[in-house]
This record gives C-alpha cells, sequence and structure tokens, in this order.
C-alpha cells in the first residue's frame, strides 16, 4: 500500500490527514489510519501475525506457529538429597536451529532446576527455577523464554541440545526426589 495525504478545509490551507492508499471495488481508496505512532515518521507499529524483526515497529496480534515442533520429555527416579543429574532433550538436527518455547519441571522433593543451552562441552545457563515439592504444593514451576528468538541453538547434530539440571536440595539420605521435565522447541 502506497502512503498519502487527504486535506481538510478547516483553517484556510488545509489540514492533512495521515491515509493509506489502497483499491477497494476495483476503485483507489484512502483509508484512514488508526495506528499507534511514535514521534518520528516511520515510528508506526504494524499489526503482523509472525515474529517481529529486532528493527520492525509492530502489535504482535498471534504468535506465530512452530516450524517444526519438538518436545522431549525426561525423567530421574529417586536422585539423592544433595546429588545432581542433567535431564537432556534430544540433539538439534544439523543445519537447523533450535528455538526453546519453554520447559515444565516437576519434583517430589525441593529442587533447583538451570536450564541451559549445550554445545559440547560448553554450556549456558539461561535461567533458574526452584520447586519446593508435593508436600508445599508446588512441584511445578514453568519458563517460557520472552520470545522465541530468546534461546536458540545452532545445531550440528552431534552434542547440541536443551538441558535441565536439577539439583535435590534435601539435605536427609531419606529425601531422595523424583523428577521430571517436559522441554519443548521449534527447529528451523
Amino acid at each position: 500500500m502506497a502512503d498519502g495525504i487527504i486535506r481538510l478545509p478547516v483553517d484556510g490551507t488545509g489540514k492533512r490527514l495521515d491515509t493509506e492508499e489502497l483499491t477497494v471495488a476495483a476503485l483507489p481508496v484512502h483509508r484512514e489510519r488508526n495506528q499507534i505512532a511514535g514521534v518520528v515518521d516511520i515510528a508506526i507499529a504494524q499489526v503482523l501475525d509472525t515474529d517481529a524483526a529486532g528493527t520492525d515497529f509492530a502489535l504482535l496480534v498471534r504468535e506465530s506457529p512452530p516450524v517444526s515442533p519438538q518436545s522431549d520429555y525426561a525423567t530421574s527416579a529417586s536422585l539423592a538429597a544433595g546429588a545432581s543429574t542433567d535431564l537432556d532433550a534430544t540433539t538439534i538436527a544439523a543445519g537447523t536451529i533450535g528455538k526453546l518455547m519453554r520447559v515444565l519441571v516437576g519434583s517430589s522433593i525441593p529442587c533447583k532446576w538451570e536450564i541451559k543451552t549445550r554445545d559440547g562441552a560448553v554450556q549456558v545457563v539461561q535461567a533458574v527455577l526452584f520447586t519446593s515439592g508435593i508436600s508445599s504444593g508446588d512441584a511445578t514451576a514453568f519458563y517460557k523464554p520472552v520470545s522465541k528468538e530468546g534461546i536458540t541453538l545452532v545445531g550440528a547434530g552431534v552434542d547440541e541440545n536443551f538441558r535441565v539440571t536439577v539439583t535435590n536440595l534435601g539435605t536427609q539420605a531419606s529425601e531422595a526426589a523424583d523428577v521430571h521435565a517436559t522441554i519443548e522447541w521449534d527447529e528451523v
């Protein structure tokens, strides 16, 4: 659509109204804009149904659907008090980018959860969650990145994946934990 203006006869020379020119029923028309705008001429928010680029002025009306959604469930039974274990998602396919969508974790005993990206031996902690266990009523926690572009990992098909490292915060031998994680990501 091309940008256009309409002169309004108010003060002799006419005020200008910001419009968009388009064709409706084979006739060229002006459509008045109702947009959210900033202080510079290009700072006009677009309504998009896809992820906005880093330089876009936009309002997202729905989250764009995943291209190739992936999900893994990992668990460990009887994790000893004070011990840690890794719960890994499947390796990201070569030539794709893994985009973390969300992680759901749960435990029977209080636990600390580190959500990580893993590229070979290099692990980067992206977020930390805590659960209090079943007896407290706070056995689960949920993590969702700020955006689908927030936590990404390039796959080479070898050992690149999302990882959750869980630590049982119990202090007594009788406090073994059953731990569970569901990791969801998109591969594009």
